[in-house]
Order: C-alpha cells, then structure tokens, then sequence
C-alpha cells in the first residue's frame, strides 16, 4: 500500500510539473502538505491495491494472458507516435513500458471475461 501511495503521489506531481506547474506552488493552491495528500491517498491506494491483487488473482486461476504480439505492436505505434521525441523513445523500449502493457492488457481481458461471465450468470 505504500508503494502504491508513493506511486499516486509521483503521478500527482508528474502531472504538475507535465503542465507547467511547480509542486510547491500546486501545494500551496490547494492549501495541503504533501503529508495531507497521502493521508487522502491512503484509502484510494488500498482500493487499487486490492482490486489489482484481485485481479491478478482471476488471471492466474483463468489463466488470462497478454498477447505478446499485440504488446510488441503497441511499443511500435507508440514509437512512431513519439518519433519526433527522441527523449522519450528509450522509455518505450524499457522493460518497465513492456510490463505496464502487459498489465494493461491482462486487467483488460479479466474485466472482458468477468463482463461475459456477468451476463452469462444474469437471466
């Protein structure tokens, strides 16, 4: 859960900084410390904690996979996508980038099948 919390804090500041802010001056506007902001985190980070373990839990029991293939097909539309940022290109290529896909597709192919087995149990 505090990795989770740490990691909701690192993309509240990315997006900060992505729009041209500064953390302290976001801080400030919303009148909280950074240790206001994980207290409000802390919930949230459980529920995404809990749902991903969940999920991963009925991946592994349906044995749901991602598709290798599609995940080297999005790190090219991606590259292309970024071409004229070069900065950016070793990111996509990184291990870290494959994982995220990965995770992205098995969550999205859990919440397919429990979709269909929703509406398979429902009369």
């Amino acid at each position: 859960i505090n990795t989770e919390l740490e990691k909701m804090m690192h993309e509240l500041q990315e997006q900060v900084t992505q729009r041209g802010g500064k953390w302290e001056d976001y801080l400030a506007a919303v009148k909280k410390s950074a240790d206001d902001l994980k207290n409000e985190f802390k919930s949230p980070a459980e529920r995404r904690v809990k749902a991903a373990l969940l999920i991963r839990e009925i991946a592994k029991r349906e044995q749901i996979e991602a598709d290798p293939q599609q995940i080297a097909i999005e790190v090219a539309a991606t590259k292309k996508m970024y071409a004229t940022q070069p900065e950016v290109l070793p990111r996509i290529d990184s291990e870290d980038y494959r994982d995220y896909l990965n995770s992205l597709q098995v969550n999205k192919k859990v919440i397919e099948f429990l979709k269909a087995k929703t509406s398979a149990d429902t009369p």
